[in-house]
This record gives structure tokens, C-alpha cells and sequence, in this order.
């Protein structure tokens, strides 16, 4: 009789690919959010990598889970150091399209010292994924076990990771 593995740790994780935006974060701590025209002081200034995508597989491949990221950056600094990020995390750029004059994603986020927040988002190379980005990446989505997705990147695309992923089962 064959032995089944005794705990989640010891079974092969399947392949995720995830689906999503990869944002730079530049998040200001305030006392209180800013009221409509005013300025107001930051009690502390942090840069973060961000977007619900990359974070999503950022913390899939830190589990040990083999993961796929599909998204795009811009080809400039902060793409470029996107990509580094990812590789220090142990994952590949092989979903990861770099955009001719499109800036990486940015999020500019205000905190106060509740935890409520105002978030404006930049999409930068997040609004160049397409359809056709997806169906580039459709060996890699039919090979997956488990699809991740959110909507920091244009529907279309997202409908149509959903569309190649159920005709691959």
C-alpha cells in the first residue's frame, strides 16, 4: 500500500501563477488625512514594493510554493529594480514583460495614525496587460495548479487568464 505524505510540508506544491500588478509604493504616515486642497506634514516617508499581483506572489513564494508572476514593468529604474526584488525572493521574471516609455506602477498611499487610508495609483506598465499578454503566457497559466488573480491590471486581461485557465482545467 502506498504511504500518502503526512503533512502539507512534505507534498510537491503545485505551480501558481499569478496574475497582476506590481506597483512601487511610496506610503507618507500622517497624523490625520489631508482634507480636500490642504497640505499636510508626514510624520514618516516609507517606499515599499508593492501591488496586490506581486504581493500575492511574493508571499505564495516565501511559503515555498513554485511561482509564476505575469505582469509588467516599466523600463526604467524602478522596473528594473522591481525585477531584483523578485529574483532576491527566489522568483523568475519569466512572466514579466518590461514596457518601452511606460513607468512601473506607482501607488502614493497616506496612513494616519488610525490605519485609514487615501491611495492614488499610477497604473504605469500595469495598464499595458493584455489579452494578447495572457495568451503569450498560456503554457505557463495551463501548466498551473492554481491561478491568482485581482483587478490592479485591465479586466480584458484578467477575463481572459480565467478563460485560458478553465479550457486548461
Amino acid at each position: 500500500m502506498k504511504k500518502s505524505p503526512s503533512s502539507a510540508a512534505t507534498r510537491k506544491a503545485a505551480l501558481v501563477a499569478v496574475v497582476g500588478s506590481l506597483n512601487l509604493d511610496y506610503i507618507a504616515k500622517v497624523r490625520r488625512l489631508p482634507a480636500p486642497g490642504e497640505t499636510i506634514p508626514a510624520l514618516e516617508f516609507l517606499q515599499r514594493w508593492g501591488g496586490k499581483g506581486a504581493n500575492q506572489a511574493v508571499a505564495a513564494a516565501r511559503q515555498g510554493t513554485d511561482v509564476r508572476l505575469i505582469g509588467c514593468v516599466g523600463n526604467d529604474p524602478g522596473g528594473t529594480a522591481y525585477l531584483e526584488h523578485l529574483k532576491a525572493e527566489g522568483m523568475t521574471r519569466d512572466g514579466i514583460s518590461i514596457i518601452p516609455k511606460q513607468p512601473t506602477g506607482t501607488a502614493l498611499i497616506a496612513v494616519d495614525k488610525h490605519g485609514e487610508n487615501q491611495i492614488i495609483v499610477a497604473g504605469g506598465a500595469n495598464s499595458t496587460v493584455t489579452p494578447r499578454t495572457l495568451r503569450t503566457h498560456r503554457a505557463l497559466i495551463a501548466s498551473a495548479g492554481v491561478l491568482l488573480l485581482q483587478l490592479e491590471v485591465p479586466v480584458a486581461a484578467v477575463l481572459e487568464a480565467m478563460r485560458i485557465a478553465q479550457r486548461a482545467g
